[in-house]
């Protein structure tokens, strides 16, 4: 990604984050913060901003639509990331430990 890109998702960050001192309720600042966290793949601050959106906004589709999306990303994060530390297992295998993590 390139800097001047990273840097721009940096800055919504940082605007919404004002937002959220002034409207800590703000369903859709949460969710447009949780979109610019996964484009700087903050998996983990994208997430907890999504369960926000969900808890204020609940018939917010398009946060559990992203958060679904999300967490299918990080499972198959982990399946590579095992992939990666152990050459000699199946992949079936692998699948499975990644499945009870």
């Amino acid at each position: 990604m390139c800097v001047c890109v990273s840097r721009a998702w940096q800055l919504v960050i940082e605007d919404l984050d004002k937002l959220l001192l002034i409207d800590s309720c703000h369903a859709d600042a949460y969710l447009y913060r949780a979109q610019a966290c996964a484009e700087l793949r903050l998996w983990d601050q994208s997430l907890a901003d999504l369960s926000a959106a969900i808890r204020l906004n609940p018939v917010n589709a398009k946060a559990f639509y992203y958060r679904g999306c999300l967490l299918h990303t990080c499972v198959i994060a982990k399946f590579l990331f095992v992939c990666e530390q152990d050459n000699s297992k199946t992949y079936e295998s692998i699948f499975m430990n990644v499945e009870s993590m």
